[in-house]
């Protein structure tokens, strides 16, 4: 029975064998079972899983390429700021090389050192002593305030330049009885920070035409820390223990170099 819509067209409703004829003519999806869909549907979570899994790794991989190294920083130090990176620098160490930190104590000689320790004496805030964990008997400063401390590098430094002065003793009129345990103590120091900071760079040898041992050849690749931009860190801070102002004992007054 054909019938009329609102818009006067004309429309004939399918009859039941119709619509079953119709079905027939539909191209039919074959049936799952209901495990196997299961079993598909988990085959194909995983394989989404895998492949984010596997797409993420790819995106991270030059990350890691940039990375140049870990961070060595394990414990707080407010130097860090100051360190920006690492750069490659050829050490020379081949024997009997003259530098103006080396050989018979001259006026270079002791420009060069004592251009060192012209940041040794640095002023912390109290909430970086807090994060060193050194608050029990700071030593506070007057004169711009602050307190007391010293970057390991220079006691380091200074050590070493100790070291020299007892190999040159004649020459800074210095009793080596009286320097021993001073001595001891330096020895100590730059052994254990020599450890502590261990240099993985590659000593080589090789054969000289006129000689039976090996040779080393101490033209080294290293990896450093720009010591510039370390001092210049440790200038902002730095004071004179000379001065007579900044570091008085609280008690006995002003004192000389600690």
């Amino acid at each position: 029975m054909k019938s009329t819509d609102k818009s006067g067209v004309l429309y004939e409703p399918l009859l039941a064998d119709d619509e079953k004829d119709a079905d027939r003519d539909l191209p039919q999806m074959p049936r799952v079972a209901p495990a196997k869909k299961r079993r598909q549907l988990l085959q194909r979570g995983a394989f989404a899983i895998l492949f984010i899994a596997y797409s993420v790794a790819l995106l991270k991989v030059p990350d890691l390429w940039r990375t140049p190294c870990l961070d060595p920083f394990v414990t707080y130090t407010p130097a860090k700021e100051a360190i920006k990176g690492y750069h490659r620098h050829e050490f020379d160490g081949s024997l009997g090389m003259q530098t103006k930190y080396t050989g018979e104590p001259r006026p270079e000689t002791e420009e060069a050192w004592a251009h060192i320790f012209k940041h040794y004496n640095l002023r912390f805030t109290a909430e970086e002593m807090q994060k060193l964990n050194r608050t029990d008997n700071p030593i506070e400063l007057q004169n711009g305030g602050g307190f007391f401390g010293q970057i390991s590098a220079y006691h380091h430094l200074h050590c070493l330049s100790m070291l020299r002065q007892v190999l040159w003793h004649d020459f800074y009129n210095i009793s080596i009885p009286n320097l021993r345990a001073h001595a001891d103590h330096c020895i100590n120091d730059i052994r254990q920070s020599l450890m502590c900071h261990a240099d993985l760079s590659v000593v080589t040898f090789y054969w000289h035409p006129e000689m039976r041992k090996p040779m080393p050849n101490f033209h080294i690749d290293q990896t450093c820390v720009n010591w510039d931009a370390l001092d210049a860190w440790a200038a902002k801070r730095s004071f004179s223990i000379f001065d007579q102002k900044t570091l008085v004992h609280p008690t006995l007054g002003k004192q000389g170099h600690p």
